[in-house]
């Protein structure tokens, strides 16, 4: 909520009007209600909550760390699986993944900003209040729904 009023008393009043003002309202609720999915640990609407590629990359990483260790081997649709209805697999990994993340910084300690917004796609700036550089959060509008480019953000290229 923080980050959502920061944003509200930040953005001049042109951007809201040129892009839409419900738009860019959905865009941050929908990347909003990501974050304190986290927070809360439902990792059941954070997985509904990113976009196809994301989950896509996040299963083939699962799968390729299970190939080098000597847990049970699990196919791509079985980690899928596994994932949409929040198995084994889809707790040890956000469990593991929030070890290392803490949304806080995101939702009550960060500004957001809206940037671009074309074409199915969106930016939000963030900005941590200890660092120099804000994060760049991509959206991406499918099947009608903002997601969050979860790795599209934060994974390095490949």
């Amino acid at each position: 909520m923080a980050g959502l009023l920061s944003f509200i008393l930040t953005v001049p009043l042109f951007a809201l009007s040129a892009n839409g003002g419900s738009e860019v309202d959905t865009i941050l609720g929908n990347a909003e209600g990501f974050f304190k999915a986290m927070k809360v640990k439902d990792y059941t609407k954070m997985w509904d909550s990113i976009t196809v590629k994301s989950k896509e990359t996040i299963i083939e990483d699962v799968a390729k760390a299970l190939e080098k260790s000597d847990d049970k081997q699990y196919t791509e649709g079985q980690l899928t699986d596994d994932f949409s209805s929040c198995g084994v697999n889809c707790k040890a990994y956000w469990k593991g993944y929030l070890a290392n993340f803490n949304p806080d910084t995101v939702i009550e300690q960060s500004k957001w900003d809206i940037g671009v917004i074309k074409r199915g796609k969106a930016e939000i700036i963030v900005t941590y209040k200890r660092s120099e550089k804000p994060a760049v959060i991509k959206m991406f509008k499918e099947d009608g729904t903002w997601k969050v480019g979860l790795t599209e953000t934060f994974w390095s290229r490949k």
